[in-house]
């Protein structure tokens, strides 16, 4: 299908918005990479996805902050500073009905996309964790662009890594679940929820699509080849081909490896030049400095279970971030106290990873081979690890020199802090206490020969905001029986309150704070400049309308796929194979065999 020219009106009631058309959008040469709404745009502009349909995408990030928990049994966990951000694309569409009692066509979220962003200046690396995906079912048409959009994000990670880290590595875990970002979405009826084995087969396919577009660019080939590695736990390759097969003709084809990555990927918490790509014994790896630990990760559930730690998984309340944070907040009355406490988590953190050395002897393989049999990944239900990664071979990247006295130190850490977080960390004791005697591992990699300045980013939140319209966004019954009914709906004025709370806490309008300082903000003109700039920059990095125009889908091909969905999801429960018994009675009778 050839897309056709469509020209975009601003709607008045939605907020700022650019007119986009679905013409092919010119190439720039600029070295300045795009905005990820930006490429987000282009992608879905110039696909063939069938219909007429008015958008709006949200683009919503939180700002850089010290992440604990990613790596908290690392060999150099007090000098390889990891920092986090929170991403949430929300991609909305305009109702063809009226809506509830309202009597306007209002946007509605189609899709959501939760990911997580981890930063590690010291080796110019990027962990992208994409925890979650979910459709609303309150599409019009039913349909959704959502592997569009999914891989077109995996797609611009991969070609311009945030921060432009050098190294970049996606991560995702695929299990099939009625919801994630959505409350009460699996009552309506347009909502198609893939099984088990569908959605890892999804997952696959769309990876391997965001791929094949990266080595169609010339940014792309520049960044080097992308390792695609996927594992079904508990199966071998040959045993998961049944449920996800691997042609060589589908898109990522037989680039794609079955098994764990760190066979081949080198630590992320060291400087590529020092840290071993080719691993030859599996047993001598420090496992924990490559395995990363991501919210609501099963490997990270995995790890503390091996460890028995008193401190709770990553992304789960008073886990290492939080105990780490409050050692310099007003918790404590002194900072003997604090200080105090910080040695007692340093204790405990050794003989966690005692416990990992001494309960995993064999290694990063043993641990994978255990993650098989982890309840959440053989009770019956296929599952599946997806990571994708480039600039392992590409060119050096040029950092800034830093010497490694600890008089030049802490003015780049306040530089730093400030940059990233607003704020000094003047009591951060986890870095300068008892890190050479109670953590002797971390004398032999902890001196970093250079470091990489984290750059400020426009249109982000704090992480105390961010987790605030990600609450109000999420505390929403989507339910269309239920929001969208007239006497008891909330669900049209719920999700205007949350676009408005957008992009006034972002700062696009008066209302956020969008006054120019110093002595010009009391001119009327310099004001009226400063909110038409911060109006510009937020319709270029958090909020657009975008419109797509192509031809309808063919009867046939509709048909289909309503047959498809109107189907009852199959859930593929793997029991295990029974064993033949052997009877033995009389020497002279036949052997009976059940």
């Amino acid at each position: 299908m050839n897309p056709t020219s469509a020209t975009a009106s601003a709607a008045a009631s939605t907020g700022p918005a650019i007119a986009t058309t679905n013409a092919t959008t010119p190439t720039t040469t600029s070295k300045v990479p795009p905005s990820l709404l930006d490429h987000l745009t282009t992608s879905l502009l110039s696909s063939s996805f069938p219909g007429a349909h008015s958008y709006t995408i949200h683009v919503v990030r939180s700002q850089p902050r010290r992440s604990h928990a990613l790596f908290p049994w690392a060999s150099n966990v007090h000098s390889c500073k990891v920092f986090q951000q929170e991403l949430l694309i929300v991609l909305s569409e305009k109702r063809g009905v009226e809506v509830g009692d309202q009597g306007e066509k209002d946007f509605l979220p189609v899709m959501g996309l939760e990911a997580f962003i981890y930063t590690i200046p010291s080796t110019s690396t990027l962990l992208v964790y994409i925890s979650k995906i979910d459709t609303s079912g309150l599409a019009p048409t039913g349909y959704t662009p959502m592997k569009i959009i999914v891989s077109s994000f995996v797609e611009y990670v991969l070609k311009f890594p945030f921060q432009a880290m050098r190294r970049c590595r996606v991560f995702t875990f695929a299990k099939s679940h009625g919801q994630y970002l959505f409350p009460g979405s699996k009552e309506n009826e347009k909502k198609k929820v893939l099984d088990d084995k569908g959605l890892v087969r999804w997952w696959k396919a769309t990876l391997g699509k965001a791929v094949k577009e990266v080595g169609k660019t010339e940014q792309g080939t520049k960044r080097g080849k992308v390792g695609m590695w996927y594992l079904v736990p508990g199966m071998s390759r040959l045993e998961s081909l049944p449920y996800v097969p691997d042609p060589a003709d589908a898109e990522g084809g037989s680039n794609w490896i079955y098994g764990h990555p760190y066979r081949t990927l080198s630590s992320p918490l060291h400087p590529l030049s020092r840290s071993t790509t080719q691993v030859t014994d599996a047993g001598e790896m420090a496992f924990w400095d490559h395995i990363p630990c991501f919210p609501d990760d099963p490997k990270a559930r995995f790890f503390h279970s091996l460890t028995s730690s008193t401190i709770a998984p990553s992304g789960n309340e008073n886990d290492y971030d939080d105990v780490m944070n409050s050692l310099g907040s007003a918790t404590f009355a002194s900072v003997a106290l604090a200080k105090s406490q910080a040695e007692g988590i340093e204790r405990e953190r050794e003989r966690e990873r005692a416990r990992l050395r001494e309960g995993v002897m064999g290694g990063m393989e043993e641990w994978w081979e255990r993650m098989g049999w982890r309840q959440e990944c053989c009770s019956g239900v296929l599952t599946g690890f997806f990571c994708l990664a480039n600039g392992e071979d590409g060119p050096e990247v040029e950092t800034e020199s830093e010497t490694e006295s600890e008089g030049d130190q802490a003015p780049q850490e306040e530089v730093e802090t400030e940059e990233v977080d607003g704020k000094i960390d003047g009591k951060d004791l986890t870095a300068t206490t008892t890190a050479s005697a109670l953590n002797p591992t971390a004398s032999t990699t902890m001196t970093l020969s250079t470091t990489r300045r984290l750059k400020k980013e426009d249109m982000t939140l704090p992480h105390v905001t961010f987790i605030k319209l990600w609450s109000q966004f999420h505390n929403v019954d989507y339910a269309e029986e239920i929001g969208l009914a007239p006497e008891t709906g909330k669900m049209v004025a719920s999700v205007r309150k949350w676009e408005e709370d957008v992009e006034r806490l972002v700062g696009a309008t008066v209302a956020g704070g969008a006054v120019s300082k110093g002595e010009d903000a009391e001119d009327e003109d310099s004001a009226q400049r400063e909110r038409e700039r911060t109006q510009k920059k937020y319709e270029k990095y958090v909020k657009r309308v975008v419109e797509v125009k192509n031809p309808e889908m063919a009867v046939g091909q509709k048909r289909a796929l309503e047959e498809q969905a109107q189907a009852p999801a199959v859930i593929n429960m793997l029991a295990p194979r029974k064993k033949k018994k052997v009877v033995v009675g009389n020497p002279t009778a036949p052997t009976t065999v059940e």
